[in-house]
This record gives C-alpha cells, structure tokens and sequence, in this order.
C-alpha cells in the first residue's frame, strides 16, 4: 500500500478581502465625519450670527443722504438691528443719553471714548430741521458704521455686561 494515494491535494487559504477595513481606518473615517459636522455646524453658526448685521449694512448703504428722514433713519437701523442682537433688553424704550449709553457700552472700550460725543450729536440732529442734520449726515453715516462694524456681533462677555447694566 502507497501511503501517498491516501494524501488529497493541497488546498489553499481562502483568500482575504478588502472589506471590512482594518479599525484604523473606521476611527480614521469617524473622525472625518465628525471634523466635517462639526465645521459646518460652526460656518452655519456664524453665518447665522452675522446675518443681520450684514443686511444692516445693505440697508446702510440704501439710506439717501439727501433724504428729509435719513438721521432718523439712520437711528432707526441702530434700533431695529440693537433689538436683533438685544432682545431681552429694553432697547426699544430706551432715547436720549440713555439710549447712546448703551450704544457705545456695546462697543469695545477702544472705540467708546470717540464715539460717545459722536452719538450724541446724532441724537440731538434727530430734533432739528432737516437742512441742518443734512450737513452732519456723512458724519453720522460713519458712527452709524463704527458701530455696526465693532460692536456686532456682540461677545458673550459684553452681552451678560450689557444685561446687568440696563435689565
């Protein structure tokens, strides 16, 4: 008897697959995933963050200088854009020396010593005639600016400031 006839073929390994991948690569693709989330979740949060102030400035540059009303709407525009940052302060209440308080509060102190004076005349123009808030007009069309471009959007520190000054 051939002890060889009883010796079957040799057979080899199934072969191994691409598929599932090692789990490097699965904790690779998850931290992918959630980088990408949570970058979106971030542009999409300051994208939303600055929407209003980015239309304020639309709504800047639409104001006619040449207008009767365009101090008082120029006041109008802090108000409306104050109340979308602001909504739990009594911002649509507030006038006067008040209300240009808490305008240059919101700003950061760099800015607050050249715009308060500023602000105040914007304010005392809303009480002339028109021919003479006229010639201020460019003048006020910059502090309307200075302020929707430093003091929005607002930080969380200047918010809860804000809240304990004027609640």
């Amino acid at each position: 008897m051939n002890p060889l006839l009883d010796l079957k073929d040799i057979q080899l390994p199934t072969q191994i697959g691409n598929w599932p991948g090692a789990y490097g690569w699965w904790i690779l693709a998850l931290i992918l995933i959630l980088s990408l989330v949570l970058c979106g979740k971030f542009i999409f949060a300051s994208r939303h963050a600055t929407l209003t102030k980015r239309q304020a400035f639309k709504e800047l540059a639409k104001i006619n200088q040449n207008d009767d009303m365009a101090v008082k709407t120029l006041n109008q525009l802090l108000k409306r854009v104050a109340l979308g940052y602001f909504p739990h302060l009594n911002v649509q209440k507030m006038y006067g020396q008040q209300w240009a308080e808490f305008l240059a509060d919101a700003l950061p102190s760099q800015h607050t010593d050249d715009f308060l004076p500023r602000i105040m005349e914007l304010q005392g123009s809303l009480y002339q005639k028109a021919e003479q808030s006229a010639v201020d007009y460019s003048l006020h069309h910059k502090t309307v600016k200075t302020w929707l471009g430093e003091a929005l959007p607002p930080k969380s520190k200047t918010i809860k400031r804000l809240e304990q000054k004027y609640v």
